[in-house]
């Protein structure tokens, strides 16, 4: 496992889901867009046994955009956790509700592929390298690993929230300053 390097962290990421508008080729691209349609995805039980809800989102600087996540509820509806496995101990202190720990994300050149960016886990206090491959089902299919191959890691599902599931825990995400705050701390190389 790498070292975590910087000082976000949370819980997991993303999906969107098809159109079925015009050609293949447009509703591929329309439902590879990861944080614009679907933006909310319930992640993979962790080996705490929890499991969240996270908001992914972009932020652009000219041409260049790169795809972020952060973590505001736990399906079991427990609050916000201390990020106390972090190996600086100057954040053990921290939550993980509105902290940014899906960072540094950009399209591939296969349409529905994300990678390049890193992943923060709450559970181990490690980082890891990240791709995520939308699939045509809308899940998002994770690949968090030691290696930037992906040779050495695991493989997670995380599935998008319907309407529904997205009302029920709308009220508890955080101010979006607070992910601002968090998002400000991130090294520049994650950064467009």
């Amino acid at each position: 496992m790498k070292n975590h390097r910087h000082t976000n962290g949370g819980f997991w990421l993303v999906a969107c889901f098809a159109l079925g508008l015009g050609s293949a080729s447009i509703a591929q691209a329309k439902e590879c867009e990861l944080g614009t349609k679907t933006k909310h995805y319930k992640t993979h039980i962790g080996k705490s046994g929890r499991q969240s809800i996270v908001e992914f989102f972009t932020k652009s600087n000219g041409s260049k955009t790169k795809i972020y996540a952060y973590g505001y509820a736990n399906v079991d509806g427990s609050g916000p956790k201390k990020d106390i496995k972090n190996p600086n101990p100057k954040l053990r202190e921290r939550v993980d509700k509105g902290a940014v720990f899906v960072y540094g994300l950009s399209k591939s050149a296969d349409e529905c592929v994300y990678e390049g960016g890193e992943v923060y886990n709450y559970d181990d206090g490690k980082t890891y390298y990240l791709k995520i491959t939308i699939e045509s089902n809308g899940n998002l299919s994770l690949r968090a690993s030691l290696d930037k191959k992906g040779w050495l890691g695991e493989s997670l599902t995380w599935t998008p929230l319907s309407p529904q599931d997205i009302a029920k825990y709308e009220g508890e995400k955080p101010d979006f300053a607070v992910v601002e705050e968090s998002y400000s701390s991130l090294p520049s190389e994650f950064k467009p």
